[in-house]
């Protein structure tokens, strides 16, 4: 998955279910490693939403805040074209 169409996708999404489901998905695509906290796409993509729109637990299941997507974009590119886990973004 190219970054543009993760961007469209993010932009289309209504909920931050989505978002957390297209960045597993782009995450996925790019055949990454996890081990630093997380073992999987979709929990570190949980992460990335949860640490930017500053989540408390029960947060996660609301609209996103679109203002927060180029950080969210940014993250995801990184993890991706460095290869550095989240935690280390």
């Amino acid at each position: 998955m190219h970054p543009t169409e993760l961007e469209q996708a993010l932009r289309e999404a209504t909920d931050a279910e989505t978002w957390v489901e297209r960045i597993a998905a782009y995450f996925r695509s790019h055949s990454l490693h996890y081990g630093h906290g997380t073992d999987n796409a979709t929990d570190e993509a949980y992460w990335l939403v949860r640490a930017v729109q500053g989540w408390d637990r029960d947060d996660s299941v609301g609209p996103t805040d679109l203002s927060e997507l180029p950080r969210v974009l940014g993250l995801a590119r990184a993890r991706v074209e460095q290869r550095k886990p989240l935690a280390y973004l």
